[in-house]
């Protein structure tokens, strides 16, 4: 009878060991399952992440195209006013050189005048 209680005993102490074995397996397998809907979820959030980076990234390249038309543009534009204000300065200088050359003409023609009515007296 001795041997029959320590066999019964080894008996159910094996029983517990493999249900306890096989509780840590369904926990095991049960957070394993809730770590792959958590990193699963993560991936998610990363992807949407990404996709909206990503987004982002194409609205920039795109208003930085169009600052660079608009430089362009306005680099155009500048230059163009430049010339025409280059234009009007130099036609303006022509025109200030010919009222100075008209002013000492009629300056000339105002004393040879002047000197005439007193050549006339004498």
């Amino acid at each position: 009878m001795k041997y029959a209680i320590s066999t019964a005993a080894i008996i159910t102490v094996l029983v517990i060991a493999v249900f306890a074995h096989t509780g840590c397996r369904e926990q095991s397998n049960q957070a394993l399952v809730r770590q792959a809907r958590i990193t699963g979820n993560e991936n998610i959030e990363l992807k949407e992440q990404i996709k909206t980076c990503r987004q982002e990234i194409e609205k920039q390249k795109g208003l930085l195209l169009q600052y660079q038309q608009d430089s362009g543009k306005a680099r155009q534009t500048a230059g163009e006013n430049s010339l025409r204000l280059l234009k009007m300065l130099a036609k303006d200088s022509e025109q200030t050189d010919e009222l100075i050359a008209a002013n000492k003409r009629l300056k000339a023609q105002l004393k040879k005048l002047q000197a005439q009515p007193a050549q006339k007296t004498q």
